[in-house]
């Protein structure tokens, strides 16, 4: 899982992981993830498609992530002191619909930025982030009071409400052709990059730090 090899996670980050289906984002997050975890930082990822443990399900059709805890949010609720827990590698599995899912999301950010001092992940933000917004809108702009670094994995950049957007630290993305999308990445990154972004083959990625600038397209080339 190379993708995600170079992004340190500092305490004030809000990372957004986006890109089309099979460009390959959940397995650059899950690289964020094991990179964390190799560097010492406890990790807790909200995971609605059970992929990002080695406990999760394993459909065959994407690899599974390194995280070596799995818990229901239901069985999180009854343990709530693993979260202060050294070593933390908790992939917290929500269940019910697209409104209960956000529902438990906004429920477990009051938790996170309470225990802080942790990287939180949330995937699949645009299927019940709609449920979310102001829970999503929270995490993004006091997570570093709490010394939490988030990262946020969508299919496509307006999925994440637009608030969170603009508290984005780092931009790491597959391909979006959506004008609306790509309006969203040039707001944010630059026209340049906007346009870099709509031209990646499929496995292509771009990542910008806003201290850093754009980095060279990483992947397979045309």
């Amino acid at each position: 899982m190379s993708g995600g090899r170079g992004v340190i996670l500092r305490p004030e980050d809000v990372v957004l992981c986006v890109g089309k289906r099979g460009t390959g984002k959940s397995t650059r997050a899950k690289a964020m993830l094991a990179a964390a975890m190799a560097a010492g930082q406890r990790v807790l990822a909200f995971d609605p498609h059970d992929e990002y443990s080695k406990h999760g399900r394993d459909s065959g059709q994407v690899r599974l992530g390194p995280l070596t805890q799995r818990m229901t949010l239901v069985e999180l609720a009854d343990n709530l002191d693993v979260l202060e827990e050294d070593g933390l590698a908790l992939a917290v599995v929500p269940e019910g619909s697209q409104r209960d899912k956000g529902e438990d999301f906004a429920a477990l950010v009051d938790d996170v930025l309470d225990v802080g001092e942790l990287v939180f992940l949330a995937d699949e933000v645009g299927q019940w982030g709609r449920y979310a917004i102001e829970a999503l809108e929270e995490l993004a702009c006091q997570s570093r009071h709490s010394a939490v670094p988030v990262v946020l994995v969508a299919q496509r950049l307006t999925q994440i409400p637009k608030t969170a957007r603009t508290q984005a630290t780092q931009l790491n993305s597959g391909r979006q052709d959506n004008p609306d999308d790509l309006k969203a990445l040039a707001d944010l990154a630059g026209d340049d990059f906007a346009v870099a972004v709509a031209r990646l083959a499929r496995g292509e990625h771009k990542h910008w730090r806003d201290d850093a600038g754009p980095e060279p397209a990483k992947g397979k080339r045309k």
